[in-house]
């Protein structure tokens, strides 16, 4: 009994945060703007991952959570790699969340995104698609705050038609030229 309270007290006091008997749980759910034109996702679909950073309200130098993975489970509700709760002294968070996730990642710092160039497998589409959402001055709530998340690229969409209807059966690849096909985004601002 010792050692089990040793070690669930060695674990409170690593996140002061989460030590009160009252400490609220984040929780979040998320929406994708889709400015009018399709996107790859209209709702960040099952089993993609992203990564999330919380901050103390105006403070991105203090981090609260860093590069937490959530994972979307496809109707806007996200499981969670760790728990994660409200600072018990009252302060408001901001969220900041980037699409894939990526190891490493760290929110003072721009991250390096590239579109796969095997469009084919749908993991390859999806982890294409570069998206970001921001949420500041939260409050503390038992409700899930909700994440509007918008795509930082274009989607580009072939339909490919023989003139006279004959089938296209030796067409395996379509290619883009003179487009970049990698960026940096700021997870702080979204600027890419």
């Amino acid at each position: 009994i010792m050692a089990l309270s040793g070690a669930m007290l060695s674990s409170c006091t690593k996140n002061y945060y989460d030590c009160d008997q009252n400490a609220q749980q984040i929780k979040l759910s998320s929406e994708v703007t889709l400015s009018g034109t399709p996107r790859a996702q209209e709702l960040i679909r099952a089993g993609q991952s992203l990564s999330l950073f919380v901050t103390p309200a105006g403070t991105p130098a203090e981090l609260l959570y860093s590069n937490v993975m959530l994972n979307a489970d496809g109707s806007g509700g996200f499981t969670y790699s760790q728990n994660m709760f409200y600072p018990i002294d009252g302060r408001n968070v901001d969220f900041f969340a980037v699409h894939p996730y990526q190891a490493g990642a760290l929110l003072g710092s721009t991250l390096d995104f590239s579109v796969s160039p095997n469009q084919a497998a749908e993991t390859n589409y999806l982890n294409s698609d570069l998206l970001h959402a921001f949420r500041t001055d939260v409050a503390r709530t038992s409700q899930a705050v909700s994440l509007t998340f918008s795509h930082k690229l274009s989607k580009i969409d072939f339909i490919i038609r023989t003139a006279d209807g004959i089938e296209l059966n030796n067409l395996n690849s379509v290619e883009i030229l003179n487009v970049l096909p990698s960026t940096t985004i700021s997870p702080s601002t979204g600027v890419i």
